[in-house]
């Protein structure tokens, strides 16, 4: 088997372990593109509402198990958009591609300086803590159910953040977790400070 057909294999059990435990249609979402960044795969789904980006990120097997982020954008978002927040002069916090964590913060009525003191947001915590979490072995596999639990939970309300209809909620989004960004330390330049 050659390197393509390798990556080929490995994308498509992705693929299958995505749409096993997810879903997808009763969110509406289709698949839209998969591809390689720097060895990582990446699979985008797109709705009507939202696109989700899914990374499978595979560490070194001696230290750490892989396991499956996904990340929520705007409809326009490109697929090759960065996924680490941009600092500019004029808006001090731009990001293409959003985690879960600032959506369930925001859903669950949380001000920023609330979130900022939480280790996790509630569900992620219970389920982390529960009998189910714990049965699952491969993380792959408890990434994707609770992120299937996280839809379930929230539903239309995550999605619903995401969607270029709704300009006052991505406008109240936004601010929180603007704020919710600059409150946290970051390593290379520590807590942000507001711009006069």
């Amino acid at each position: 088997m050659n390197l393509n057909e390798l990556k080929d294999s490995r994308m498509q059990e992705i693929i299958t372990l995505v749409e096993r435990y997810l879903p997808l249609n009763r969110w509406g979402f289709k698949q839209a593109v998969y591809f390689f960044y720097n060895k990582r795969p990446i699979v985008i789904y797109a709705s009507e509402k939202c696109r989700i980006r899914i990374d499978y990120l595979a560490y070194d097997p001696q230290y750490l198990d892989p396991n499956i982020v996904i990340f929520y954008g705007r409809s326009e978002v490109r697929d090759n958009a960065d996924i680490l927040p941009r600092h500019t002069q004029v808006n001090r916090y731009n990001r293409f591609w959003h985690g879960v964590h600032s959506p369930l913060y925001f859903l669950d009525g949380y001000s920023p300086r609330q979130a900022k003191a939480q280790e996790q947001p509630r569900l992620i915590r219970e389920f982390d803590q529960s009998d189910a979490a714990w049965q699952i072995k491969y993380t792959p596999e408890r990434d994707l159910v609770l992120y299937a639990k996280i839809w379930e939970t929230y539903g239309q309300q995550l999605f619903d953040i995401f969607d270029n209809r709704n300009k006052d909620l991505w406008k109240r989004y936004c601010a929180f977790e603007k704020e919710l960004w600059e409150a946290w330390p970051l390593p290379e330049t520590g807590t942000m400070k507001k711009t006069p």
